[in-house]
């Protein structure tokens, strides 16, 4: 058996469920690798098996299990990544909520909760610290993806001015975790968002892992960084998707998960996270007519006269574009989407930034959000800023294909078309 085996936990028909040595995965093979894997999310397991790090607290195997076997149905059944994670998650919350540690701290608040998880402080200096916490703690009453360590820029929970570390990590991880995370939070103090700070953090964690010697260095001058900075330099929205950001803001019509029509990197993360077919285009919003012109589009004065009759408003407009100008945003023979919105802080945060891509908050297949608190379900911390706009549903908008001067109506929607 390879030395990345540790045992075989159980066999469910041609199912095989191994304790693996995830420490060795993630310095070798891949640091996608957390508590557990399955083939369809990480395609080094092989097909017909489930994996589980050998450090995982015995008493939360059977959850990880539950999870993986949920995603790895829905997955292989032809469901998307995130919709397969999202049910795992429903179900392993399903089987922690009846465990007795989260029954003994049901009554308390999360701020007493976050309080009993912390173990033991290992670094400590001015008003930054540095602790170990029970993981299944975290997991059972806080949050379920709590994997490895985190801290106060990501999560709520986590208290001003803290680093936790899963108590659940061996000893010989622990200094690659916490190079991580006191690399990832210094970055987003210092502005960068979330999406920018992780990935840095997972180049500088790789690095350490195979330069042990190194590795030291790294984490005295990250424990440094962190007690010491103290300027927070925050970016506004229109700032972060200038800066090749995605964010979640209300539109006129419902969230849409926006970046900028000029950022091909920042779209690509919207396909991925949004597990969207990459043949499907995106609605594009503008904040005036004369936007059209970015996009090399031309409308005679006939329909610019029709047009203007519902803009701004809640109609979207099938339009031949410039594909050369934009060719990532060409999805159907040259033509695109546009929507000019009748929401006065939408047109002005559009002044800001420029013309957004604006698809549904939601990944394909699920109900659109209706609400900040479903958008961050679904996508939490991979999105860089979140803008609560309160409970929206609304009808969609009406939606309309213009090819010269013919008007085809494709949509019902809000506007009722006359022509």
């Amino acid at each position: 058996m390879h030395k990345l085996y540790i045992k075989k936990y159980l066999e469910i028909r041609n199912l095989k469920v191994f304790i693996v040595d995830g420490a060795y995965i993630r310095k070798n093979i891949s640091n996608d690798f957390t508590n557990f894997g399955q083939h369809y999310a990480l395609d080094f397991i092989p097909e017909n098996e489930l994996w589980i790090d050998v450090e995982s607290n015995p008493n939360e195997i059977e959850y990880f299990l539950k999870n993986l076997i949920v995603q790895r149905r829905l997955m292989k059944g032809g469901k998307s990544f995130l919709e397969a994670v999202i049910n795992g998650s429903e179900a392993e919350k399903k089987e922690r909520a009846k465990s007795d540690l989260a029954k003994k701290v049901a009554h308390l608040g999360l701020n007493e909760i976050a309080e009993k998880a912390k173990k033991e402080k290992i670094f400590g200096l001015f008003d930054f610290s540095v602790w170990i916490v029970s993981g299944e703690l975290v997991r059972n009453s806080l949050y379920i993806d709590f994997t490895a360590g985190g801290h106060d820029r990501v999560y709520d929970f986590v208290p001003k001015g803290e680093v936790w570390i899963d108590d659940d990590l061996s000893g010989r991880e622990i200094i690659y975790v916490l190079i991580h995370e006191l690399h990832e939070r210094r970055l987003m103090i210092k502005g960068r968002s979330y999406v920018q700070g992780h990935n840095s953090a997972l180049k500088l964690e790789y690095f350490s892992r195979k330069n042990v010697f190194l590795a030291w260095f790294i984490l005295l001058f990250e424990e440094m960084m962190n007690s010491f900075i103290r300027k927070e330099i925050i970016l506004t929205n229109s700032e972060a998707i200038l800066a090749d950001g995605i964010g979640i803001i209300p539109t006129d019509t419902l969230y849409g998960l926006v970046a900028s029509v000029y950022s091909e990197d920042a779209i690509k993360r919207i396909y991925d996270l949004k597990g969207r077919d990459a043949d499907k285009g995106l609605i594009v919003l503008i904040s005036s007519m004369k936007d059209l012109e970015i996009f090399g589009i031309k409308l005679t004065s006939k329909i610019k006269v029709f047009i203007r009759k519902y803009w701004p408003g809640k109609l979207s407009v099938i339009l031949p574009f410039d594909k050369d100008l934009f060719p990532y945003l060409d999805k159907a023979n040259g033509t695109l989407a546009v929507r000019f919105p009748d929401k006065k802080d939408l047109i002005k945060f559009i002044k800001q930034t420029g013309p957004l891509v604006a698809p549904s908050a939601n990944p394909q297949g699920m109900p659109p959000a209706k609400n900040i608190a479903e958008a961050q379900n679904y996508f939490g911390n991979n999105i860089d800023f979140y803008w609560d706009g309160g409970e929206i549903d609304s009808l969609p908008s009406t939606l309309i294909k213009i090819d010269g001067e013919k008007i085809s109506v494709l949509r019902e929607g809000v506007i009722k078309i006359e022509y």
